[in-house]
């Protein structure tokens, strides 16, 4: 088999508010060296360079020569991947091959291993590994490589790492850590697959584990609560799955070699945008989830809170209101010393500065001393939490802070996107704002390569309303020379607002308000046949946002001058905010050259009509 060339297309970059995503070009990566991961002196991963010289066996053993040819049984297998394999069809399991890509992490007994050496900025991607500080190193770590093991993918919300206990040490550092390492079974389908409920999301997960007989392998996963539907593995192995307290999974089987696993699995709907009931009361929390804080953790916890006027007079879901704009409040920028208050946890908190784990590490500590039940989590790029509400059970929360710049490594470039953000109900406070529109208006895509058999950019849900595009035949364009190869087109983006008109002929005063339109995220090139996914915002002239509109997307030849020669791609709406986002499909017959994207709003009695162009 051939070894599958490393995309050097574009790939995502994205914000979390609560997942925004825009395009950027993807990072050459140097050849993976020995290499040691280390966090305040302490080893965390040391990465092997997987050589080439390394094939896994064709049982599937995993047993590999190293480059002397000498048996090297815990080396990595070598990573592989056939250049004609067919494209992987959404929706359907995954395929059961023992074959690696470049882009895929190998699970072990000690957590993913990956093909060159990554930046762990969140910490050790074992749950079972040691806790997490919270560090003063508060600006944004670039850049980052996520993974996507999800179908849907759930980019960049992946559990790899959840903990649920926070500590002090003697010299005033704050730990998150995973407080019990018992293991609880988790239920299998027993013959027949089962079917998902009305109220839940279905995922396909796929790993590659380098299993070792009896020894619990974290996997990630989608959410605390999901369900198992269909389970199978290549070889046919006997596989148990187990979580622990905090509803981290883990594989184990009596099995020793390398095992391709796939999982389908069902996760409540409410996870990921549920809204949360407001009439709570705080002895409804169930008693074997409200956390408890040692005495000096309470007390610091307890100045963060008065300062923050939030307090146990206030109902729940007030007091986790104002909890999340306060947090979701912060700036991703270094730590000035005259901020610093001897109290790394108060500075943070109290300072609201930090990236995503700084904001989810605090988060967590005061929301226990409140008594809410929260856990951090985190996977090689983001860090968020999910806390518990009663009645209703685990909701994931974005902080937002996320990194800037992420390579997005994925070899499925069919693979959808989860909606699960489409709504956010919980506030959304200025700073919160402020930084969405940044990197929304920094992340215009990037010049990328040609060649066809890179995959298109994939984009994130945004995490603003969308609604259902309606998608309308493309213009008549001569039939491509070789359907079946889908050249890349080359889109240009109006990302800038058309100035709209302050005034009509002389004989009729224009009294409605000015309005700009702005495209701030889009490919610019797709493939034929697929889609092209796009994000931008309609404001009016005062700045504010203008919500619940509809924005029709149009498509024509650069250049173009004449409404005639462009065609209605399909329609999306505003959200409360202004943002609205899409995924509108590029006929598999259009003609491969230059053509320009337009978003335009029609106005209304009050407002002037306003286009991107």
């Amino acid at each position: 088999m051939k070894n599958r060339a490393r995309h050097l297309a574009s790939s995502p970059r994205w914000l979390l508010f609560p997942a925004l995503l825009a395009c950027s070009q993807l990072l050459a990566v140097p050849e993976a060296v020995p290499q040691q991961s280390r966090r305040n002196g302490v080893i965390l991963h040391e990465y092997i360079n997987p050589s080439p010289g390394l094939s896994s066996s064709s049982d599937g053993a995993g047993t590999a020569t190293n480059a002397a040819g000498a048996s090297a049984p815990n080396a990595p297998p070598a990573r592989t991947a056939a250049a004609s394999a067919p494209p992987h069809i959404p929706g359907q399991p995954p395929a059961l091959s023992l074959e690696i890509s470049d882009d895929e992490p190998i699970v072990t007994g000690d957590g993913p291993l990956f093909d060159t050496p990554q930046n762990q900025p969140n910490g050790p991607l074992d749950p079972r590994a040691a806790a997490n500080q919270l560090d003063d190193l508060t600006d944004h770590v670039d850049p980052l490589q996520y993974f996507p093991q999800f179908e849907p993918s759930i980019i960049p919300y992946k559990r790899q790492v959840v903990q649920n206990h926070a500590t002090r040490t003697p010299d005033g550092s704050y730990l998150i850590e995973l407080r019990s390492h018992t293991y609880i079974p988790v239920e299998l389908p027993d013959g027949s697959p089962l079917q998902k409920l009305p109220t839940e999301d279905a995922f396909w997960g796929s790993f590659i584990i380098r299993a070792e007989a009896g020894k619990y392998h974290p996997i990630p996963s989608v959410a605390p609560s999901q369900r198992v539907l269909r389970i199978e593995s290549e070889p046919a192995v006997p596989i148990s799955i187990v979580r622990d307290q905090a509803d981290n999974f883990y594989v184990q089987t009596t099995y020793t070699g390398l095992i391709r696993l796939n999982i389908q699995l069902a996760a409540p709907r409410f996870y990921f945008d549920g809204e949360l009931i407001q009439s709570v009361r705080w002895n409804d929390f169930p008693a074997a989830l409200r956390p408890t804080l040692a005495p000096e953790i309470q007390a610091a916890a307890r100045r963060v809170l008065t300062q923050l006027a939030i307090s146990r007079q206030q109902t729940p879901h007030e007091a986790l209101m104002r909890l999340i704009e306060h947090f979701r409040d912060f700036e991703s920028r270094a730590l000035p010393s005259s901020a610093r208050t001897g109290d790394i946890f108060e500075t943070i908190a109290l300072g609201k500065i930090g990236v995503c784990r700084h904001r989810s590490h605090a988060f967590v500590i005061t929301a226990h001393a409140l008594g809410i039940p929260t856990r951090y989590i985190y996977n090689e790029t983001h860090a968020f939490v999910e806390i518990y509400w009663p009645a209703q059970g685990w909701r994931r929360i974005d902080l937002g802070g996320a990194a800037e710049n992420v390579d997005v490594r994925d070899h499925n470039r069919n693979r959808p996107l989860h909606d699960g953000t489409h709504v956010d109900p919980l506030p959304q406070p200025p700073a919160y704002l402020s930084e969405l529109d940044r990197i929304l208006g920094n992340n215009a895509a990037s010049d990328q390569t040609s060649d066809a058999s890179q995959t298109s950019p994939t984009q994130e849900e945004t995490g603003h309303k969308h609604t259902s595009t309606t998608s309308t035949p493309p213009p008549h364009t001569p039939p491509a020379t070789d359907a079946t190869q889908a050249p890349t087109l080359e889109i240009a983006i109006d990302d800038e607002p058309a100035p709209s008109p302050q005034t009509q002929p002389a004989q009729r005063q224009e009294t409605r308000q000015p309005t700009s339109l702005i495209i701030t995220a889009a490919s610019h090139q797709v493939l034929r046949g697929q889609t092209i996914s796009l994000q931008g915002r309609l404001t009016a002239a005062n700045g504010q946002p203008v919500p619940n509109q509809p924005v029709k997307i149009l498509l024509g030849p650069t250049g173009a001058t004449t409404p005639e020669s462009t065609t209605l791609l399909g329609t999306t709406q505003t959200n409360t905010t202004g943002h609205f986002n899409g995924q509108f499909p590029i006929a598999p017959n259009l003609a491969i050259g230059r053509w320009t994207l337009t978003a335009t709003f029609e106005g209304t009695p009050d407002l002037q009509p306003a286009s991107s162009n």
